[in-house]
């Protein structure tokens, strides 16, 4: 099914009448909450978020905050770790510096001993009694002749002095072998809490992972209930097969009575600002599904280390989960061409992530699970020309600009949603033909962006205490305003 779109809504009056005075009641409240990090406070005061989304919101949130302290309990391992390790360093070189004068010791112990022996020997003793032991001296001088007596008494002294410096050096050599056997033992110690702690670091990486897994594919998910097929504005044409589609995402069962094939692969065509991601959540949306928004950047950032072995982990995982949940669920590939990149400089990689997606929407689509991929693609030259076959994606849509009477009705409906939400009169006499002729190559994006410029200066005006209603020039000169800027960023003339 080839299709050709705007964006746009149904048609209302070309004019806005709204009175001159200006409403000075309460000034504008804007809701507001940060999908980052939300708060009790920020959640009860935002009554038009679903329970759903605060419930995923939350769960974002918590596991955020888990990811968080398993990092820092990784931190503060790794410096125990670290501090372990210099600990044990600082011991072997002590052992080190240790057994080098342990070894120098022993020289000095050999040699006295050698020395007290040999002199032993010299003198005939065959025993060391005499010399260490005053009455086994006293017995032997007793032995000798009363002239010899004196010379014996200082051999003996001599040989006692002999002694002491072997004893001395024993005395030393044995204390530094303790102090090796003390620093030892507390190494080994060390080694077993490394070990331990090692192992501790390795389970929390593992736990780590998975939480951070878990965030990554959390943060890829997607809850807008506020979005409705209503908010899909386009031709009659576009439209009418946009309803059909959902119909047929909606209706699966009703329609396998009749032997219809589940709608599973749609493939959104057309430049960049053309509403592709915006028609994915209006899907998601009017279906009931959860959608899980994949973009290049996110698999192909600094955390992921392999992008293909996290996208294959991304697909497992919402298959087994729709799996045991029995809830549908959308995949929506935004800007596929990005992600895949055929023609990329590491050509081996993006044929990896190729052959990755490919198998998995094969599998996917021979599976009875409700799963529907939708991949946006802008540049169909960098594509893997095997993702545009028919057998492959069911449906694809091109999206375009929206054309004047799109863009008139774009002004209508948004600037109608504005005063609704605020109950409020914004604008005065607003001529919805002249904005739209004065926006060409606008996308909904940027009208969006010229009414909320205007509610913002709206509702400062009125802070002040400044009656004051958007009227049609002001509008115009922030048209203006974001011709120019949009005409600097692009660096195009005719913007």
């Amino acid at each position: 099914m080839n299709n050709s779109a705007g964006v746009y809504n149904e048609d209302k009056s070309n004019k806005k009448d709204v009175s001159d005075e200006a409403n000075t009641a309460d000034t504008l409240w804007v809701k507001n909450i940060n999908t980052s990090k939300v708060s009790p406070k920020s959640i009860s005061e935002t009554t038009t978020i679903s329970k759903k989304n605060i419930s995923y919101l939350l769960q974002l949130d918590v596991t955020k905050k888990k990811l968080e302290k398993a990092d820092d309990d990784m931190g503060n391992l790794e410096d125990e770790i670290t501090q372990i390790e210099a600990d044990i360093e600082e011991n072997i070189n002590h052992i080190r510096i240790l057994e080098e004068h342990a070894y120098a010791l022993n020289i000095d112990y050999q040699k006295s001993s050698v020395a007290f022996s040999t002199d032993l020997k010299y003198y005939g003793l065959k025993s060391e009694k005499p010399v260490i032991d005053n009455e086994a001296r006293t017995k032997f001088l007793e032995q000798k002749k009363p002239e010899a007596k004196e010379g014996w008494w200082i051999v003996l002294d001599n040989l006692y002095t002999l002694y002491l410096n072997r004893a001395k050096d024993k005395a030393v050599f044995d204390g530094v072998n303790v102090s090796i056997t003390t620093f030892s033992e507390n190494n080994t110690a060390l080694y077993e809490k490394l070990t331990k702690l090692n192992t501790e670091l390795w389970n929390l990486s593992q736990e780590y992972e998975n939480i951070r897994n878990e965030w990554f594919l959390k943060s890829l998910e997607t809850s807008d209930s506020k979005t409705s097929i209503d908010d899909f504005i386009a031709d009659d044409v576009i439209t009418s097969q946009f309803k059909r589609l959902i119909s047929l995402l909606k209706d699966k069962d009703y329609m396998k009575k009749f032997w219809v094939k589940a709608q599973k692969w749609t493939v959104f065509i057309g430049d960049q600002e053309t509403w592709k991601t915006f028609a994915a959540k209006i899907l998601a949306s009017e279906v009931g599904s959860n959608m899980y928004h994949i973009k290049a950047h996110d698999l192909f950032s600094e955390n992921i280390k392999d992008p293909n072995q996290m996208l294959y982990w991304i697909f497992s995982t919402i298959i087994a989960s729709v799996q045991k949940t029995q809830e549908p669920c959308f995949i929506f590939l935004d800007e596929i061409e990005n992600i895949i990149d055929s023609i990329g400089q590491d050509s081996i990689s993006h044929q990896n992530i190729s052959n990755t997606i490919i198998k998995n929407i094969k599998n996917i689509q021979e599976s009875d699970l409700d799963i529907s991929i939708i991949a946006a693609l802008s540049n169909k030259n960098k594509i893997d020309p095997r993702f545009l076959k028919y057998d492959l994606f069911d449906n694809q849509f091109f999206f375009d600009l929206p054309k004047i009477p799109e863009r008139k009705r774009l002004f209508q409906n948004y600037i109608d949603k504005a005063e609704k939400h605020s109950w409020k009169r914004i604008f005065n006499f607003v001529v919805f033909d002249e904005l739209a002729k004065k926006t060409d190559k606008f996308s909904a994006k940027h009208i969006k962006q010229l009414v909320d410029v205007c509610v913002k200066e709206y509702a400062y005006q009125h802070r002040e205490g400044n009656p004051f209603l958007i009227d049609e020039s002001f509008l115009l000169s922030k048209i203006e305003e974001l011709r120019m800027e949009e005409k600097q960023k692009s660096g195009v003339a005719g913007y």
